[in-house]
């Protein structure tokens, strides 16, 4: 709904074109993932395998799937073709942000 995303089963969603900004809050953790997609990425992919797929994964736990969510950038509506001798240019930063603590 609106700008954030949220999920009860399993997801394999591209966005797009993506804000140049993508921030994934870990209330678990305490910690916010800030992704930050420069030229070349105009999309964004949220994907979680849910329970079915997790039991296939077998570098995953069967209820790993409760504690993660893969989002990235890339080029998915409109993929980039790179042909001999060329040249072609993305990147992304992430950033992991902790609140601050208060004085003591």
């Amino acid at each position: 709904q609106g700008d954030r995303v949220g999920f009860w089963g399993e997801v394999d969603r591209v966005y797009g074109p993506a804000p140049r900004e993508l921030v994934v809050e870990d209330g678990v953790m305490g910690r916010t993932v800030v992704i930050t997609k420069d030229a070349g990425f105009p999309d964004a992919v949220v994907w979680n395998p849910w329970v079915d797929k997790a039991r296939a994964l077998s570098d995953l736990p069967d209820s790993g799937f409760r504690r993660f969510v893969c989002v990235e950038v890339g080029a998915v509506r409109t993929p980039v073709t790179v042909r001999p001798g060329a040249e072609w240019e993305g990147s992304q930063t992430l950033c992991v942000k902790r609140p601050q603590l208060p004085p003591e």
